[in-house]
């Protein structure tokens, strides 16, 4: 008897406490009856200008846990998924049979009522002023649920689509890798600039004097490379001498003559195949040479040493430049900026015999000059596509070959699909002057979001007529309309 009435009492105790609890947390222990609902297509959203349209069918035909004389009044919001933004739209409500008929009696309109028998489709629209945040958001129904005295049962909240808007407009860009011919006979030229000290005046080669043991050594150590190199044959020489400018023109010549003259001796001595395949030149005065070292120095009458440069005839510049500060100036420069002018450009030629691919996979990581960039493609394809060999072989290719169009589209197009933006826009930066590069160029901005470059490059390769270029620049400007 008395573990009746214990029993008995924790009833009535907890039935007491029920009526304490706050009707919300009683219904989120409850049945959700927004379960079942379903939007039948995975974006229910799209963007049509300056609006956003929403548009889709809401499936009832699961909705089994709505009770007949409960009516539901709905709230779709679209939510960012970062939480950062949310837009309610216009509010719909969903009826059981029982409490719509009350409902209409008042004069009080149901968008829905319930059918549990069969299937059951409700289709809703609305308009809203497009949001960025929009293009990442959820649609999702928060609800409050009423019963028949008009008593509220309850929040309620479901999540129709994590995709609310379907997917703006993606461009598709045509390009394409490159295949570079081949090269009949594989001709290269390597250059090594001495800086020679001769005597006053004087034309003969001083092994003792200055620096020139030492510089002769790098010549006969680059010539020594070279035709020892079995891969090449050394078959053409050319020197270039140069002076500094503050003697007379004519002696500049002929100084800078029967010196490299001297230096070009000096290497046929060492390699007597090249005698009779030489040429040697004098430069003279080197005038442009001393304009850029003064323009980028920090010399304090720079600005009136460059004004000098360019007024006066060679002939009086001299004199000129040393009636800056009463030749303070031009006693500095005498000493720090001419001797460098003083020297010889020595350009071997060679010709570089073909390789395999095992030879090509040893050459390019040690003198990648010395291979074809077909012999390139050969080592880049030799590796699975998209692999880091594949994309480091264009890379060096676009290093060595700077002037070649092929290594840098290439490594440019591996750049762009592995999604490293920057990087390929870092890469065809170094060629902005060749128009051929235009297309590619201002689709790494598009996809870098550098939009006002892209425009202005895809625009300029269609004004060309390049191939694909039009194309590519529409595909451009369906994006920006579609996604700003």
């Amino acid at each position: 008897m008395k573990h009746s009435i214990l029993h008995l009492t924790t009833l009535t105790l907890v039935a007491l406490a029920m009526l304490w609890l706050p009707s919300e947390l009683i219904a989120q222990e409850a049945v959700n009856p927004l379960d079942g609902l379903r939007a039948t297509s995975q974006t229910v959203a799209t963007r049509q200008g300056a609006k956003a349209v929403v548009d889709f069918d809401l499936d009832l035909t699961n909705m089994k846990q709505l009770k007949s004389n409960t009516v539901l009044q709905i709230v779709p919001t679209l939510q960012a998924n970062d939480a950062s933004a949310q837009l309610d739209l216009p509010e719909i409500s969903i009826s059981g049979r029982t409490r719509a008929i009350m409902l209409r009696r008042m004069d009080k309109q149901v968008d829905i009522i319930r059918n549990k028998s069969g299937e059951q489709h409700y289709h809703y629209t609305a308009e809203v002023p497009f949001a960025s945040w929009m293009k990442d958001a959820s649609l999702i129904f928060r609800a409050k649920g009423y019963g028949c005295a008009e008593c509220e049962l309850g929040d309620y909240t479901t999540l129709l689509t994590p995709n609310a808007l379907a997917p703006l407009y993606q461009p598709q860009y045509r390009y394409t890798m490159l295949v570079p011919e081949g090269e009949e006979t594989k001709r290269r030229e390597e250059s090594l600039t001495a800086q020679i000290t001769f005597p006053v005046s004087q034309t003969s080669l001083n092994m003792n004097l200055g620096n020139n043991r030492a510089e002769i050594k790098r010549i006969d150590d680059k010539l020594t490379e070279l035709t020892r190199n079995k891969n090449l044959t050394v078959d053409a020489l050319s020197l270039a001498g140069y002076a500094s400018p503050e003697g007379s023109e004519d002696l500049n010549k002929r100084l800078a003559q029967g010196r490299v003259d001297n230096v070009a001796q000096h290497i046929v001595s060492k390699s007597p195949r090249l005698k009779g395949h030489y040429t040697s030149r004098a430069m003279g005065a080197d005038w442009d040479g001393l304009r850029e070292a003064i323009a980028a120095s920090t010399l304090d009458q720079k600005e009136q040493i460059l004004e000098a440069l360019q007024k006066e005839p060679a002939s009086e510049r001299a004199a000129a430049l040393r009636a800056i500060d009463d030749g303070q100036t031009y006693a500095q420069m005498l000493q720090t900026y001419y001797p460098p002018l003083r020297r010889t450009v020595i350009t071997f030629s060679f010709v570089v015999k073909g390789f395999d691919l095992t030879e090509a996979k040893k050459v390019i990581k040690t003198h990648p000059t010395h291979l074809s960039l077909a012999e390139v493609n050969l080592v880049a394809n030799s590796y699975p596509a998209g692999s880091a060999e594949r994309y480091q072989t264009w890379v060096i290719a676009a290093d060595a070959f700077p002037n070649a169009v092929e290594p840098a589209t290439n490594a440019a197009i591996m750049d762009l699909e592995a999604g490293r933006y920057a990087q390929a826009v870092k890469l065809l930066e170094r060629y902005k002057k060749n128009s051929k590069l235009y297309i590619l160029l201002g689709i790494a901005y598009a996809y870098n979001e550098q939009y006002d470059n892209a425009r202005t490059y895809l625009t300029k390769a269609a004004q060309l007529g390049l191939p694909d270029a039009q194309h590519n620049l529409d595909e451009f400007l369906h994006y920006m309309q579609d996604n700003f």
